[in-house]
């Protein structure tokens, strides 16, 4: 089995991120003051603008599950299609089978209509996916990346150290857009996903999918679907607990 490529320093992984803040912290007071600029920072503009992603080790690298099956496995080596065509034939397998289909019918969705939400419910049941979770609350971000942490080998290296990932999606819609930008449609298919990116393989943008931008929010601010037909949380329940997304 191949390895999953690490950041070998904190130097060198900086210097992958462009368009980015990036912060070492090593106290508390640090910390207290990074947080705080986050959540003033989230007081002056639309909740939905801000995304986290928390990660346990500074060191891994930014990979979806499938991505990882891919990578590990040597599959380039021997599967017979590419990897979004891979992925195409897991999302068609798994509508084939008789609960899921079942549902969809129940909801009525349309055969193309329920790509995205079966890989929410793959996703959700750990199956491999092109899928990454983020979430709207920097608190759960934390949550993920600090859960049963492990300590580090105390030499101050990349090691010692979590990762809570940060993206404005509006300072820089050029490049984090929505799912639907892609494909002109409101429910996107693999296929038509495939297709977009086939005529612009050279894109360097990052996709996201939400059931909660784009409605009017109660007082509270809480998160309301915007779709009669979600593309993740009526079937994948962690999406609401987790006020998530997927990239």
């Amino acid at each position: 089995m191949a390895r999953l490529p690490e950041f070998a320093t904190l130097d060198s992984k900086n210097s992958f991120f462009d368009y980015t803040d990036y912060n070492i912290i090593n106290t508390k007071e640090e910390f207290d003051h990074w947080f705080n600029r986050f959540n003033s920072d989230n007081k002056h503009g639309p909740r939905e603008d801000y995304i986290y992603r928390g990660m346990k080790e500074a060191k891994h690298k930014l990979f979806t599950s499938s991505q990882r099956q891919w990578i590990t496995n040597d599959m380039e080596e021997w599967y017979p299609k590419p990897y979004l065509r891979y992925v195409q034939d897991l999302v068609e397998r798994s509508k084939s089978k008789p609960l899921i289909k079942k549902v969809f019918d129940v909801y009525d969705y349309t055969p193309l209509e329920r790509d995205v939400p079966v890989l929410s419910i793959l996703q959700h049941y750990g199956a491999p996916t092109p899928l990454m979770d983020w979430t709207y609350n920097i608190n759960v971000a934390l949550f993920f990346a600090t859960e049963n942490v492990k300590g580090g080998n105390g030499n101050g290296d990349i090691e010692n150290y979590f990762s809570i990932y940060f993206v404005n999606k509006t300072k820089h819609k050029g490049i984090f857009q929505n799912l639907n930008k892609l494909t002109g449609k409101k429910h996107p298919s693999m296929k038509g996903i495939i297709e977009a990116i086939d005529k612009d393989p050279h894109d360097k943008s990052a996709y996201y999918i939400t059931d909660f931008e784009g409605t009017r929010k109660s007082p509270e601010r809480k998160f309301m679907v915007n779709s009669s037909k979600p593309l993740t949380s009526i079937f994948n329940q962690n999406i609401i607990a987790q006020e998530g997304l997927l990239f």
